[in-house]
Order: C-alpha cells, then sequence, then structure tokens
C-alpha cells in the first residue's frame, strides 16, 4: 500500500488531492468541483470544500446593457428617487462603505448631469472605479439613456490644525463661556 506522499514522489508530473485536514493546515481551502472521498460521504454530499469559479461566470454578472435606447422622460424628483433606491440597494449588497460614500456626497441635478461631490481622493477613486456601473443602474431605474454622472473632488474647508490641550480648552471656553466659571469654581489647572 503507497501513501499519497509516496505517490507524489514516484510521478513528478502528479498533483495529488489535498485532503480537507491537510488543506485546513495550509491555511487555504481546498479547490474542487466536487467532495472527494470520505468528506463527500460525511457530509451526505454537501460540500464543505470551496468551489472553483470560472472567470466567464463573473463577467456574465457584471455585464452592462444597452442604455442608449431608452428615452422616458423624467425629472429631478425621479434622478433623485433613482439615486435612493442605488443607496438601498448596495445596502442590501452589505458595500456599506460605497452606500455611506453615496448618501453623503452633495447631489446635485444639472439636467441631463447628476453631480456628486465627495469629500476625499479616497472616495472620488472608488467611485471614478464603479461610475459605469451607478451610471447604469440610475438609466435603467429611470428609463432614460441621456442622464450621465460627474463625480468631483469637494474643496476642503479648513486645513487640518494640530492644537495643544490648552488651546483646544480656550476655544472651547470662547464658544461656552460657562466653561471658564466651572474651572475656576473646581479650581483646575491647565497649564
Amino acid at each position: 500500500m503507497t501513501s499519497g506522499t509516496d505517490k507524489v514522489a514516484s510521478e513528478p508530473d502528479a498533483i495529488p488531492a489535498l485532503d480537507a485536514n491537510l488543506a485546513t493546515r495550509l491555511g487555504r481551502p481546498k479547490m474542487a468541483d466536487a467532495p472527494e472521498g470520505n468528506l463527500g460521504k460525511l457530509f451526505g454530499g454537501r460540500s464543505i470544500l470551496a468551489p472553483k469559479v470560472s472567470v466567464e461566470n463573473e463577467e456574465e454578472g457584471d455585464a452592462l446593457s444597452d442604455t442608449s435606447a431608452l428615452n422616458a422622460a423624467y425629472d429631478e424628483a425621479k434622478v433623485m428617487e433613482a439615486w435612493d433606491a442605488l443607496v438601498a440597494d448596495f445596502r442590501t449588497k452589505n458595500k456599506m462603505g460605497l452606500a455611506a460614500t453615496l448618501a453623503t456626497g452633495e447631489k446635485v441635478f444639472d439636467n441631463p448631469v447628476l453631480k456628486l461631490t465627495v469629500a476625499n481622493q479616497v472616495q472620488y477613486d472608488e467611485l471614478k472605479e464603479c461610475a459605469a456601473q451607478l451610471l447604469h443602474f440610475i438609466r435603467v431605474h429611470v428609463g432614460n439613456g441621456s442622464i450621465g454622472l460627474e463625480v468631483e473632488l469637494g474643496e476642503l474647508d479648513a486645513p487640518v490644525e494640530f492644537l495643544t490641550p490648552k488651546d483646544r480648552y480656550d476655544q472651547w471656553a470662547s464658544a461656552q463661556p460657562a466653561l471658564e466659571t466651572l474651572r475656576k469654581r473646581l479650581d483646575l489647572d491647565l497649564s
């Protein structure tokens, strides 16, 4: 009787099937189309293994249809309703970061372009990557292929300031004079 390691040594071109224990020890799941050996019998045909995924199937789900023929009437309210539906769709798909970016960005509809202003470069880059999918969703939901989407990077209101605790307290005290009264009553030293 030869073991799996003897078979590998005698046949260098053969790729041995990994068992679940070895795959667990290696830190990655065994890739297979169907369960092999005793594991399939133990789990009644249900696989605990990661299935092989073909690249073709992934691309089919991401294919966008042609929206140029869509020409339904629309207004700003319908476009904003489509935007809210897009945010809700991302939330149901558990893409919370992108949903939050879409929900908090400043939206302005300048017919036929929806302009979204985001707060930082990371959000800008993320939306630029998926802009075609976002626009496709909006166009299909509204029913018009002439709608456009522009993503803009917002201006920073003020530069980041690094304040010492004393400076921070002075800002708070100027906004709330009662804070200075409380500091004196409690005899606190802020040096």
